[in-house]
């Protein structure tokens, strides 16, 4: 399931997709890893190291990045942090 999402968060279509969409791919994926959006994204942060789950905390990282500083801001406010956990 975990690589089918970040596979699917990862494709060119995701940029075609609308951003509620896209939100709850990675909503999704956040909670098949069990990691804090914030830290994730963080590119200094040290995560722990998960090989196999490296891979979709790239997807989400460049995902993220893609992203206009608006729909950035809507994700912060809408995704998993520890501040709701």
């Amino acid at each position: 399931m975990r690589c089918k999402l970040s596979g699917f968060l990862s494709r060119d279509a995701t940029i075609r997709m609308a951003l509620p969409v896209q939100i709850a791919l990675a909503t999704a994926l956040l909670g098949l890893l069990s990691l804090d959006f914030e830290k994730l994204i963080q590119s200094n942060s040290c995560l722990p190291a998960m090989s196999r789950q490296s891979v979709s905390i790239d997807h989400i990282r460049s995902w993220f990045s893609s992203l206009t500083k608006e729909q950035q801001a809507l994700s912060l406010s809408l995704l998993p942090s520890s501040d709701v956990r």
